[in-house]
């Protein structure tokens, strides 16, 4: 199975915790507002060896919930 980093949280410049998902290349990560989850995104376009994860979005719980997005919007 092919494994990579996902994310590393760090404390204080101390590394805590490492998550790795069952993909080649993870995009990106986002904690959920009031889920407690830790959301992953994967690619699948231009993967040469992709896995059944690539393309997805996986999730896992967390110890924490994340801060609501703010909303923008351009004034004319």
């Amino acid at each position: 199975m092919v494994e990579r980093t996902a994310a590393s949280r760090l404390t204080d410049g101390h590394l805590l915790h490492t998550l790795t998902v069952p993909a080649p290349h993870p995009t990106s990560v986002c904690l959920h507002p009031s889920d407690n989850r830790l959301y992953v995104t994967t690619a699948r376009y231009g993967v040469q060896n992709p896995t059944a994860a690539s393309g997805a979005v996986l999730s896992v719980p967390a110890p924490v919930a994340g801060t609501p997005a703010c909303s923008w919007r351009a004034r004319n």
